[in-house]
């Protein structure tokens, strides 16, 4: 019998992964953001593949050297001279070529930058013609075949769209992937909501001692990813609303855009989105105070009550939580619909 159920939970596994190969968007949560950006230059894919650059060489399953942008490559016998001549293929995401002045470009500007990219036996990076590549080396250096295999290559920084000091927040690569949108500075909104709330909350009040200030303070600290990332979205779209790029266009200070723009639009949303926050924060609180970590048993409170109606209960004294419980609900609900009310209004406006 197990047998036939763990095959057919094998079966649904693979009739509902199926749909994903065909996706065609990578989304990646990654432990840290790179200070720097995704620069090739300054060390951004050295301890692995830089997604959206491509790199001269790459590695096959047995490590070995395989073809990646250069389809030959040759070391003089004196080892200080790699030459390597480039596939003809080769587009960047805006549609323009890759050339071997972009390869030489990278190459000595990875080498002044002083990055995480090992170039310090890098003398020069030249090139031949339009896809042939020849760098000099300063001493002999075998592992320097490692930062073929490695070093994204970027556009030359004289050509349009090319490479700038904002390259790293707008990659612009050769490589399998292309950077459509960077949701920077938000890994302390998606570590907090990682974790569930009930087990955040108990260990923040546990951790304060318990009581009034305990809950407040876990409640505040718990509750405001959610709102942050609402009021982060809108205003990341009006960014780049017309009417913002109209009012910059006549030179208004950014002040004068803030106030006048964007307040008038996100307060209502902030309202609506504390609100809804409301039903929760009742809830968690009530769930604090009946596991004894929350207000104290003298005050008022509905977590008191399920508390105390928990030791009669057996005894057949069932409206002592019951009601209680219903109480809860019923101010919960109230409290929802009034806020789903608002944003109804809030977006009738909007239209």
């Amino acid at each position: 019998m197990r047998r036939p159920i763990i095959l057919a939970l094998a079966a649904t596994c693979v009739a509902l992964s199926a749909p994903a190969l065909a996706k065609d968007q990578l989304v990646l949560a990654i432990g840290g953001e790179p200070e720097q950006g995704f620069d090739p230059l300054l060390g951004w894919g050295q301890y692995g593949s830089p997604l959206f650059q491509s790199t001269l060489l790459t590695r096959g399953q047995d490590l070995t050297p395989q073809p990646g942008l250069a389809t030959e490559w040759s070391l003089s016998e004196d080892r200080l001279t790699w030459t390597l001549t480039l596939r003809t293929d080769v587009r960047f995401s805006d549609n323009t070529p890759l050339t071997a002045e972009d390869v030489a470009f990278t190459f000595n500007a990875a080498a002044e930058a002083g990055g995480r990219a090992d170039l310090s036996a890098l003398e020069s990076a030249r090139a031949i013609d339009g896809n042939t590549v020849e760098l000099t080396l300063k001493t002999p250096r075998i592992t320097f075949i490692d930062q073929l295999m490695t070093l994204g290559i970027v556009p030359n920084a004289e050509r349009e769209n090319g490479y700038g000091d904002e390259y790293g927040r707008q990659p612009l690569g050769s490589g399998p992937y292309r950077l459509v949108e960077w949701q920077e500075g938000e890994q302390l909104i998606d570590t907090l909501l990682s974790v569930p709330h009930l087990i955040l909350l108990l260990l923040i009040a546990f951790a304060l001692g318990g009581g009034t200030q305990a809950v407040i303070i876990a409640v505040a600290l718990t509750h405001w990813p959610s709102l942050a990332r609402l009021l982060r979205a809108e205003l990341l779209s009006l960014r780049n609303a017309p009417y913002v790029a109209i009012s910059k266009g006549f030179g208004k200070r950014q002040g004068f855009i803030v106030w006048h723009h964007l307040l008038p639009h996100v307060l209502p949303h902030c309202l609506v989105g504390a609100l809804l926050l409301f039903p929760h924060a009742i809830l968690h609180e009530a769930a604090l105070t009946f596991l004894g970590v929350g207000l104290d048993p003298t005050q008022p409170a509905i977590g008191v009550l399920l508390a105390d109606a928990m030791r009669y209960l057996t005894g057949g004294y069932w409206w002592l939580g019951v009601f209680p419980g219903l109480g809860l609900l019923l101010m919960v609900l109230a409290i929802e619909r009034f806020a789903r009310c608002c944003a109804k209004r809030c977006k009738d406006r909007d239209v």
